[in-house]
Parts: C-alpha cells; structure tokens; sequence
C-alpha cells in the first residue's frame, strides 16, 4: 500500500529535476555524443533547434550542477557577436556523467564493456570515456 506525498517530488530531487526538461536532456545527449569537443551555445541551438534563451538557461543549470564545464572562447575574435563567448563540454570527470554515458551507450545497444550481457546490472562505471578512446 503507497501513501500519499506530504510534498510535490518536484523540487524533492536534483536527479529528477536535471531531467525534466526535454531541452536539457537533448543538451546532455549533444555533449555525450560529441564528449571529444567544445560547443557553443550557436552549435547547440543549432543540433537541439531551441533558442539561446532556453540553451543558456539550460546550461546554466548543467554548469551549476557540475555536469558541464564552461570555458572562455578564445579562438573566435568575433564571438561576442554571435553570443559564443563561452564554449561548453561535458564533465568527463563526474560519476553521473559517466554513468549517464554507460546508460546512453547501453540503451543505444553496446555497453562498451567486456561482457556480452546487456542488462544493467552488467554495467561497470569505468570511465566510459577512456573505453571508447581504447577501442
């Protein structure tokens, strides 16, 4: 028997909160899927087909929670123009980035381990990163 929330869960958690928004979980697959390369907030609009408002807001709250890194955009003299001053990349580094990734990879159908088994009870959180790299 389930009782009732004495709360909304909206608010309740950082994890369900990340993924709320289907902007930000489309903005953490470009930056899994191009983990190899800086992006600007124009290449994001660009892939997801948002506007910068929402990327930067979006972005805002990746960087905050430690699953994006932001960095200044030196190699473009004109991109204040074009609002790229800054470039962003995901966090190798962070354990939930890595295990978001083994998630992506698996549900894309390869874990990226050793194992031929598929469920994710198989997944070993290395860091998936470096795996692809060695393959």
């Amino acid at each position: 028997m389930s009782q009732e929330p004495t709360e909304p869960y909206v608010g309740a958690s950082t994890f369900a909160d990340l993924l709320t928004s289907p902007t930000r979980v489309k903005i953490l697959d470009v930056l899994l899927r191009k983990h190899y390369t800086e992006l600007t907030v124009k290449e994001l609009t660009e892939f997801i087909e948002a506007d910068r408002v929402e990327i930067c807001a979006h972005l805002e709250i990746l960087v905050a929670n430690g699953l994006v890194v932001e960095s200044e955009n030196t190699t473009d003299p004109t991109s204040h123009e074009d609002f790229t001053d800054f470039t962003y990349k995901i966090n190798k580094n962070d354990i939930t980035v890595k295990t978001m990734r083994k998630l992506q990879t698996l549900l894309l159908g390869s874990t990226g381990t050793d194992t031929d088994d598929n469920s994710i009870e198989s997944i070993n959180v290395k860091d998936t990163f470096e795996e692809e790299n060695d393959n």
